[in-house]
C-alpha cells in the first residue's frame, strides 16, 4: 500500500500507527503489512534503511509472512475438520458426533471424535441422518 503524505489521514489505523513511530524526517516510509492490512511486518524509514540492509529487512518480513500463513493455513484445516462432525442418528435414538469417511452402496463408515471407524447400514440411520448423507 502506498500512503501519500496528503493521504495520511486514510490510511488504515495500523499504518498510521506504524509510520507515526518513524522519525517525522525520516522519509520514504515503509511498512510492510498483509493483504488485509492487519498485522505489521516490517517498517522503516529512509535513513534505517540506507544504514541496514534492506534484503535482510526484507527476509525477515517474508519469513514472518510465511509462519503466519502456515499457521492460517493449520487453524482452516483444523476449522474444516471441525466443521466435518455431525451429529449422527439411529433409529434407535443413539445419537454421536463423528464425520462422515465413506459411503459405498448402503454401507456408511463414520469416523468419531476419538478415531474410531464405524460401519453401519444406511438404513441403521434415521431420516435426518440419512439426508445429512446426501448433502
Amino acid at each position: 500500500m502506498l500512503v501519500l503524505p496528503s493521504k495520511f489521514r486514510t490510511a488504515p489505523d495500523i499504518v498510521k500507527k506504524a509510520l507515526a513511530e518513524i522519525s517525522s524526517n525520516d522519509i520514504p516510509k515503509v511498512v510492510i503489512t498483509d493483504a488485509a492490512t492487519s498485522k505489521v511486518y516490517a517498517s522503516n524509514g529512509y535513513t534505517s534503511m540506507r544504514s541496514k540492509d534492506f534484503d535482510s529487512l526484507w527476509r525477515s518480513a517474508k519469513k514472518t509472512l510465511k509462519e503466519d500463513g502456515k499457521i492460517a493455513q493449520e487453524a482452516a484445516q483444523a476449522a474444516a475438520e471441525e466443521a466435518a462432525y455431525k451429529t449422527w442418528t439411529s433409529t434407535g435414538g443413539n445419537s454421536m458426533e463423528a464425520r462422515l469417511h465413506s459411503v459405498r452402496g448402503d454401507q456408511v463408515s463414520l469416523v468419531t471424535r476419538e478415531g474410531k471407524v464405524l460401519s453401519l447400514s444406511t438404513a441403521q440411520l434415521d431420516d435426518a441422518s440419512q439426508k445429512q448423507l446426501n448433502e
